[in-house]
């Protein structure tokens, strides 16, 4: 599963927060493709995200996913990966330097 070691990072573009016990993810940019969107992530991908808060590999929130989730590891690396891709798409992730 050697991924690159490209580095993702949530874009500023984006406030998480937790309201009345669920999550939302709010795009603040009006430029966003997102914009005019309310997203309410499961807890699955409200760890992705807070994983990415901070520049980190897809191998690092596998890594930290393991440590938190009774997981195959094969699943977990496909949930993220399934993430960074949509997340790029959609202008959410960004690549850290």
């Amino acid at each position: 599963m050697a991924e690159s070691r490209k580095r993702y990072r949530i874009g500023q573009e984006y406030v998480f927060r937790r309201v009345a016990g669920e999550y939302v993810i709010i795009p603040v940019d009006t430029d966003s493709p997102m914009e005019n969107t309310l997203m309410a992530p499961n807890e699955t991908a409200a760890f992705i995200w807070k994983c990415f808060e901070e520049p980190r590999t897809l191998e690092e929130v596998v890594a930290m996913g393991m440590q938190e989730y009774d997981v195959a590891e094969e699943t977990l690396y496909s949930a993220v990966k399934e993430f960074v891709t949509e997340s790029l798409r959609y202008r959410i992730l960004e690549e850290a330097e």
